[in-house]
């Protein structure tokens, strides 16, 4: 399984000549494409305050999944079946495609009945037929001019060098966190990612949100070094962690179960 298709032209190789998008997956990609437009057709179709709040009962009939798993069904020139990568944003579908959790439920639903797709993860696919050309891609974002600016840049500098404090502060309490009660350690890890997010420096950047991004960074900032300050002493203010406890729980099954 060398190929893998993505996206490309109609008749384009999508990674190497010879091996093109297979026309059933570039009609279905299509197809998604376009009811996703339908669904939502953009932030500029119609002003915020005219949207109305989203009814999950009446928008998942609106999502049906047709699927043909056995129309289409192309080989590569070496008789080998493709692979097709489908990758999504999840972070999209907390804010934008809220659907998209429910499509992909009823995808693999679908696809588990199927005798000639198997769903694999990237890895898998690569374990079961090791691609016999490697492509070098260069590092690049979605951001403007398709590099780092965005979220490096003389507005965001004092931001990584937050970031920067907090990571190094973590590892130090990570290699004697067996001393830190586990609530505290929780707490310091979940201020940690919580500050990390991508979307603080993307607002900077973006200026109109600034001044929340600032504040927001400030808050976690102040509450990680509030909590370091504790397991440093190893006295811990119970109505303080409280608060933070009470207010961030982001994350909380995952870092429990860690």
């Amino acid at each position: 399984m060398p190929g893998v298709a993505t996206s490309g032209k109609r008749g384009e190789s999508c990674t190497e000549p010879g091996v093109t998008m297979p026309p059933a997956v570039e009609t279905a990609l299509a197809a998604t494409a376009a009811h996703a437009a339908h669904l939502h057709p953009g932030p500029g179709s119609l002003p915020l305050g005219k949207k109305k709040i989203r009814n999950p009962r009446r928008t998942a009939p609106n999502a049906p999944v047709q699927l043909n798993t056995q129309a289409g069904h192309t080989t590569q020139p070496d008789g080998d079946a493709p692979v097709v990568v489908a990758m999504f944003d999840f972070e999209l579908f907390g804010h934008w495609w809220f659907e998209g959790v429910d499509f992909l439920e009823a995808v693999f639903s679908r696809l588990a009945g199927s005798e000639r797709v198997v769903p694999r993860t990237a890895s898998e696919a690569l374990a079961a037929s090791p691609a016999p050309v490697v492509l070098r891609l260069p590092s690049g974002t979605w951001g403007r001019g398709g590099d780092f600016q965005v979220w490096w840049n003389d507005h965001t500098i004092p931001y990584w060098r937050d970031v920067d404090a907090a990571e190094r502060a973590l590892e130090t309490f990570e290699d004697r966190r067996e001393a830190i009660p586990p609530p505290l350690f929780a707490a310091l890890e979940r201020q940690a990612l919580l500050l990390q997010s991508s979307d603080w420096p993307f607002l900077i950047d973006n200026e109109v949100s600034r001044d929340y991004a600032e504040a927001r960074i400030r808050g976690h900032v102040e509450d990680f070094w509030r909590l370091a300050h504790m397991a440093e002493s190893g006295f811990v203010d119970d109505a303080a962690f409280a608060v933070i406890a009470d207010r961030d729980r982001l994350f909380e099954p995952e870092l429990a179960a860690r």
